[in-house]
């Protein structure tokens, strides 16, 4: 619209929220980094600033941490075919470099541990299996994979799709089925799965139609992820543990949001859509889920510090609005 606003342009004051989408740990540490990241060049002080150095003039006396997430969360979203998982020994570093600023004037503070990202609805709302064929379905695929040399045989119901992988032995298809543990993202092309053939065979050339990597987490894509997590959480409980903070254990805090948990009367769980707590990427939690996620930190703070700051109610914040 004409006169609207750059919704990237400079805000004009200092924030006390440095949160920036997309940032890994050691990016806080890199000088220039609003020439990277849009989203801190809005606020940075001075664009040769690392997002660090924005700390020290704010003169904090409590701060919050949850940080690390897309230090996997943007190789896993890429289905592992460009980015990389950021190395513990360096998110150490990272981490050991942000926290001594926010403590240098005795500041208190909370710190989160990192879910495991690979069991949110962005890697789990689509299976690994979820070709569902009639008999006669199955019958046409198993007489392509004859036709075509593939060791594969298919059945009425539910069967593995197919996943692009370059070290397939076949002289001419460079795929495999995909295996249990093995994700497919939310962003596959849902278009090209239910009319196109995508993870199977395309209807229009009659020819094997995998599904392509990075729309996919192959079973050791998934162990780097976890292993990396585990690696993070334990640098952050050592370091909450040294620093004095409280702790936030997020990735338990996930994990209870899988089973189902009731809170001010409400349901919610993280299934896609009508869970309640997810946002619609299947990523972020909406405002009610981040409503939870506060009072979690609240307790946290509460349990660490004998402070008694009132949790909120989450029916004040919505979920996912349905038409």
């Amino acid at each position: 619209a004409v006169g609207a606003r750059d919704p990237l342009a400079p805000v004009g004051y200092r924030v006390n929220n440095l949160g920036i989408p997309g940032a890994k740990s050691f990016h806080l540490l890199v000088p220039g980094y609003a020439q990277l990241n849009p989203y801190y060049g809005r606020f940075a002080t001075n664009a040769g600033n690392a997002v660090v150095q924005e700390i020290t003039p704010l003169n904090p006396t409590f701060f919050c941490v949850w940080l690390g997430d897309n230090d996997v969360l943007s190789y896993a979203i890429a289905g592992g075919a460009s980015d990389s998982i950021t190395n513990p020994q360096l998110f150490q570093q990272a981490m050991g470099g942000v926290l001594p600023t926010l403590t240098a004037s005795g500041a208190k503070g909370v710190f989160a541990s990192i879910p495991d990202i690979t069991a949110i609805r962005f890697f789990t709302t689509v299976p690994y299996n979820g070709l569902v064929l009639t008999q006669s379905q199955a019958d046409s695929v198993n007489m392509a994979m004859k036709l075509y040399q593939l060791p594969y045989v298919y059945k009425a119901g539910p069967n593995p799709f197919f996943v692009a992988d370059p070290t397939s032995p076949h002289p001419i298809f460079k795929l495999r089925q995909m295996q249990p543990g093995e994700l497919v993202l939310l962003t596959v092309p849902q278009d090209s799965l239910k009319c196109s053939g995508m993870g199977i065979i395309n209807p229009q050339t009659f020819m094997p139609y995998p599904i392509p990597s990075k729309y996919a987490l192959t079973a050791d894509e998934v162990y780097q992820i976890r292993t990396a997590t585990s690696a993070y959480n334990s640098i952050i409980a050592g370091l909450a543990d040294n620093f004095g903070l409280a702790m936030v254990d997020m990735n338990a805090k996930l994990r209870d949001l899988q089973a189902g948990i009731v809170w001010d009367g409400v349901k919610l769980n993280t299934k896609f859509v009508t869970g309640g707590a997810f946002s619609l990427d299947g990523i972020h939690l909406n405002p009610r889920g981040n409503a939870v996620a506060a009072n979690y930190f609240i307790d946290a703070v509460n349990a660490k510090y004998g402070s008694s700051i009132p949790q909120v109610n989450i029916t004040n914040y919505p979920g996912v609005v349905f038409p």
